[in-house]
């Protein structure tokens, strides 16, 4: 798995294993049906979000503020939100502005190279990988 996974950040990346092995044995599923169903040519992005993750907390906290967000799940451990690419990126692009230069540039993700983009924030680390990967 780790060649379909950008990671960045190299910190605390036994906690971060254990976010992703969560993420894909409890929610892939709902996932593959919210991409099946959206039913139109707009790319979506879902995020994954430890709700102890400061930088995944910021960004959930801003697509909040999109009326395009879904939220999917809420709970005390985790957040997961779907959002269209487009407001995804740019909600990455402001969250990313207010950091210091020790959190790696929103730039690096290349999210076009994805169809079904999934970003886990777990651990101050961000993952992206691919909903077709994982199934």
């Amino acid at each position: 798995m780790s060649e379909q996974l950008v990671k960045f950040s190299s910190k605390k990346e036994l906690k971060s294993e254990k976010m992703i092995e969560k993420f894909r044995d409890k929610y892939i599923p709902h996932f593959v049906e919210i991409f099946q169903s959206s039913g139109s040519d707009l790319q979506f992005m879902i995020l994954v979000i430890d709700s102890k993750d400061y930088v995944g907390m910021l960004v959930y906290g801003l697509a909040q503020n999109s009326s395009e967000t879904r939220e999917i799940i809420s709970s005390q451990d985790c957040k997961i939100v779907c959002l269209p690419l487009v407001i995804g990126r740019q909600i990455l692009e402001l969250a990313y502005s207010f950091l210091s230069l020790e959190f790696d540039s929103v730039d690096k993700l290349n999210l076009d190279k994805f169809n079904k983009p999934v970003l886990i924030f777990s651990d101050s680390n961000m993952h992206l990988t691919d909903c077709e990967l994982l199934i």
